[in-house]
């Protein structure tokens, strides 16, 4: 029994349909904003959930079925646009970036048919000196067209869960 369980995570990531995150890199400036995208189009946004986690533990805020919870830690740094929930848009808007914000943000979308995440790596530079910190939005395009960056991690990370 042991044996078959390394030869179904070895194939897994092989398998049609195996969700395969999407990593972006985005660079923000401490001071101001950045929306964080996430998007799956198609769906009724009724039927799904949508959890965003920093460092993928922490609950940062959820839409299911169209009802927003916000984490006590992100309640006023944190915000999300409602009326994009119909075209499929999930992103978030994090406010009043610090140095600290600096991490790993998962989206995960998930309904009874399909799962969907996008992991974005997010980088905070200084302010440049003298300037005054504005609510200017910087948007998550990553290297020109939202570029795919390695995602080896993932298959390392299984491998490691399949090896334990």
């Amino acid at each position: 029994m042991g044996n078959s369980w390394y030869i179904i995570c070895i194939l897994l990531p092989f398998i049609k349909g195996f969700p395969v995150p999407r990593m972006l890199k985005v660079e923000a400036v401490a001071g101001r904003s950045v929306i964080l995208n996430c998007s799956l189009r198609g769906i009724n946004p009724e039927e799904i959930s949508v959890q965003w986690r920093e460092d993928n533990i922490t609950f940062m805020f959820d839409i299911i079925k169209g009802i927003e919870t916000v984490g006590q830690e992100y309640k006023d740094k944190v915000q999300s646009f409602p009326e994009e929930y119909q075209k499929g848009n999930y992103s978030i808007k994090i406010e009043h970036l610090q140095i600290t914000d600096a991490g790993k943000y998962l989206c995960l979308i998930t309904s009874t048919s399909l799962q969907h995440s996008e992991i974005i790596v997010l980088t905070i530079k200084e302010r440049p000196g003298g300037t005054e910190p504005t609510e200017t939005n910087l948007t998550s395009s990553a290297d020109g067209s939202s570029a795919v960056i390695d995602v080896m991690w993932f298959f390392w990370f299984l491998f490691l869960f399949c090896m334990h």
